[in-house]
């Protein structure tokens, strides 16, 4: 779905979803996001479920973050809603919250991503 707000097919698709509304947020997550989601590796998989963990754990808003995947269609009024309910479809009766938030570190590299995908790291560091 990442990109798709440039595709004008698709945001007409989602022209009339209510980004509020929990249950049609979570049924597109369902259809779209965790086919993808299962269909990636063990390791690429524990990544993002502990990169979301991080995410929602640290209470800083995801707005950015969602308007940077530039989906095709907004985000609820609390951005961070759409990150719980996407941890919800992926991880039902599990807790997302990091008892030990500190000893993470976030890292300021936009390749960093790549590293989750393929399992790479930056030989610059």
């Amino acid at each position: 779905m990442n990109g798709e707000a440039d595709d004008d097919e698709m945001v007409k698709k989602y022209w009339d979803l209510n980004p509020n509304n929990e249950s049609a947020v979570k049924s597109i997550v369902r259809s779209r996001l965790l086919p993808e989601y299962n269909n990636r590796s063990l390791l690429f998989r524990d990544k993002i479920k502990m990169a979301l963990s991080y995410a929602l754990s640290s209470g800083k808003n995801l707005g950015g973050e969602f308007d940077s995947n530039l989906l095709p269609f907004d985000h609820p009024d609390d951005p961070n809603l759409f990150y719980k309910w996407i941890w919800e479809v992926f991880f039902p009766d599990e807790n997302f919250e990091l008892s030990n938030i500190d000893d993470f570190e976030e890292v300021e590299d936009l390749n960093e991503p790549l590293s989750i995908a393929y399992g790479q790291r930056n030989s610059s560091r």
